[in-house]
Order: C-alpha cells, then sequence, then structure tokens
C-alpha cells in the first residue's frame, strides 16, 4: 500500500514537470533547426531567382546562424552570380505560433528578390597588385663563388 502511495505521488510530480519542461525546449529555436532553414531558403533562392538581365545564381555560401534572442537567429549569405557579381544577403529564421519556423531576408520584396549589397567582379584585370610594378629578377643567388659564374675577363677562366 505504502509503495502504490509513492509510485503515485512520483507519478504525479513527473506528469506535472514533464509539460513545463517540454513548453521551454518549443519556445526555443536551436541553430540546428535555424541552419536547415536558412540552407533551404537560400537555396530555393538559387532556384527561383529571376531578373531582367537574364542573370542567375552560381551558388551560395551560407555562414553558420547565430542566435539573436531564444526564439530568433540571423544567418549571412553570399550569392555568387554567373558573371561573378556577389551579394550580401541576411536571412532570419524565428519560432512564430505554434513552434512554426518562419523564414524572412533582408532581400525580400514582395516575393521578388532585390539585393543592395553587391560587389561587381573587377574588370581591370588587375592580379591585385595595383602600385608594384617590379618585375621578377630570379634567383640572385646566395652569395658561393663555387657556384656564381666568373666573369668572361678572367683569365682564370681559360683553360
Amino acid at each position: 500500500m505504502r509503495s502504490t502511495r509513492l509510485l503515485l505521488t512520483l507519478t504525479a510530480i513527473g506528469a506535472a514537470a514533464l509539460p513545463v519542461a517540454g513548453a521551454d525546449a518549443a519556445s526555443r529555436l536551436s541553430l540546428r533547426v535555424a541552419n536547415k532553414a536558412a540552407d533551404k531558403a537560400a537555396a530555393d533562392v538559387v532556384d527561383t531567382y529571376t531578373h531582367d538581365s537574364d542573370a542567375t545564381i552560381d551558388s551560395y555560401d551560407l555562414s553558420p546562424c547565430e542566435r539573436d534572442t531564444r526564439r530568433r537567429a540571423d544567418c549571412d549569405v553570399t550569392y555568387v552570380f554567373d558573371d561573378g557579381t556577389e551579394c550580401d544577403d541576411t536571412i532570419h529564421v524565428r519560432i512564430a505560433a505554434r513552434g512554426r519556423i518562419k523564414v524572412t531576408a533582408d532581400s525580400d520584396d514582395a516575393g521578388d528578390h532585390v539585393f543592395d549589397d553587391c560587389t561587381e567582379p573587377d574588370d581591370t584585370g588587375d592580379t591585385g597588385d595595383a602600385g608594384d610594378t617590379s618585375t621578377d629578377e630570379g634567383d640572385l643567388g646566395g652569395g658561393d663563388i663555387s657556384v656564381e659564374p666568373l666573369p668572361v675577363d678572367d683569365p682564370s677562366t681559360i683553360y
């Protein structure tokens, strides 16, 4: 009889404690879920993006999401176009009512994607060394006379 009461008491305590723990966990966005939702949204942008100039997105680079609050996370993404243009965007993932995931992005504009932060490819042909006009001198030697060629005027070179 005593063991039955103890069992019922422990069961009642456990049943009262579990919904509280479950409710707390359901209101917190995990970074794994945020990364997965952001990856899906970025892949959707790559598949559906259209532009007047017929530019297409070749690939995207998604950084791991960072928590903004316990219910929101922000994920940085860079889209690379077929002409070399790179556009940065931020994807916002949040938990809405009833634990549903909602995804928005800074580039969203009534169903279209308008990228504001873009860098054009370098059309000048420079290799990145704008002020460097020097040429490669090659191997200038290490000063070891046994390896250095002797001058032509030196009589010791004649056999």
